[in-house]
């Protein structure tokens, strides 16, 4: 909270504004909430007490208004076992923050506390650069580069049918993606960039080509959706899916949770990733300083945030050997 207005604000104000008549002076403390008055002063003696002068009076005191207004819905997708939600933090009362409401019952706050206005979060990352920095995150080899002529020449001086045309290798887009969010406790604060992660992905890479499921600690313990009861254990997807890790890998986890995962857990995932030969990007909401360097050496590793680039993904730290 903003500190009351004092009478040096109203010196530094006509030190600032230089007002020429007494007319502008009075002007400029009332803007201020002061009441401008000429003081009677006497030599060798005390100056009488004005008569029609009304003391000064302070000004109203400032009141913050905090608003926590934010949904906690996502699209549904359009692919088998995609139904998905994640639960914000439970409102407690017509959206008043506890520490708000506990400050107005002691009377820090003369009027009943409101939400005055919906306070938009920014994403973290720049919307204006989320189409290059996903499709490059979810980039994959295929062959879509220039033609092969030296293998068309080959294939038919050898007197074989050509039932393709031969290209060499070039970037595209994963034709499925299936995202695992990590729904932990240490994960909650970023449940809306989640959900918008989500849209965005569904928007580059088409609503029926994305599957999300949800997990707490890792995969390997189970993942699911808002549909099942309680959530089986993880199918790892057929080859030519790509992965994508919505995860902190336990950085902002408490040590006292109850809900802990070691590196050789994440370790285990990511072997199986390798064995499968499964693509698997990690975007992580914390920075590279804090990454743990166990679990992020066997994962392609993203910095989740305003600073990312697509240029920055494409260098981005890569696997390490197993």
């Amino acid at each position: 909270m903003k500190p009351a207005i004092s009478i040096a604000d109203v010196l530094r104000a006509f030190q600032a504004l230089a007002p020429r008549t007494e007319e502008e002076k009075r002007a400029i403390a009332e803007v201020l909430g002061f009441t401008l008055a000429p003081v009677a002063v006497t030599v060798g003696g005390e100056a009488p007490p004005p008569e029609d002068v009304e003391p000064l009076k302070p000004p109203p005191p400032l009141r913050f208004r905090p608003v926590f207004n934010r949904p906690n819905t996502v699209p549904p997708t359009m692919a088998p076992a995609a139904g998905f939600s994640i639960s914000g933090p439970e409102s407690r009362g017509e959206g008043v923050a506890p520490w708000a409401a506990a400050a107005a019952q002691r009377g820090e706050f003369d009027a009943p506390w409101a939400p005055a206005a919906t306070i938009a979060a920014a994403p973290l990352f720049e919307p204006r650069w989320n189409r290059a920095i996903l499709s490059t995150a979810l980039g994959v080899q295929g062959p879509v580069g220039r033609v092969n002529v030296a293998q068309i020449v080959d294939e038919v001086a050898r007197g074989r049918p050509l039932r393709k045309l031969p290209r060499f290798p070039g970037n595209l887009v994963a034709p499925f993606v299936e995202i695992l969010l990590d729904v932990g406790d240490s994960m909650m604060p970023y449940a809306q960039d989640q959900r918008e992660l989500v849209s965005a992905v569904q928007t580059v890479v088409g609503a029926g080509s994305v599957r999300t499921l949800k997990f707490m600690a890792s995969p390997l313990r189970g993942a699911g959706t808002d549909e099942d009861e309680t959530w089986p254990d993880y199918l790892f997807p057929a080859p030519g899916v790509h992965l994508l890790l919505l995860t902190d890998f336990g950085i902002g986890r408490p040590p006292v949770s109850h809900v802990q995962v070691s590196a050789q857990e994440w370790r285990r995932f990511a072997g199986e990733l390798r064995r499968r030969k499964l693509g698997c990007t990690a975007f992580v909401p914390y920075p590279p300083s804090r990454w743990p360097v166990k679990i992020t050496r066997y994962f392609r590793t993203v910095e989740w945030d305003r600073g990312t680039t697509a240029g920055s993904v494409k260098f981005s730290r890569r696997p390490g050997t197993l």
